[in-house]
C-alpha cells in the first residue's frame, strides 16, 4: 500500500488512523461505566 500512496500520501493515512485512535481512546474513558450507571438508576 506504501508504494502505491506513495511517500506524502501514505504520511497522511498513518495520520489519520492514529488520530481516529486516540479520539476512539479519549471517548472511550468513561463512557461505559456512565452508561451503566444510567441504565440501572
Amino acid at each position: 500500500m506504501a508504494r502505491y500512496l506513495g511517500v506524502s500520501d501514505y504520511g497522511i493515512l498513518g495520520f489519520a488512523i492514529s488520530f481516529t485512535a486516540i479520539l476512539g481512546i479519549l471517548d472511550d474513558m468513561g463512557i461505559h461505566t456512565h452508561i451503566v450507571r444510567h441504565i440501572f438508576n
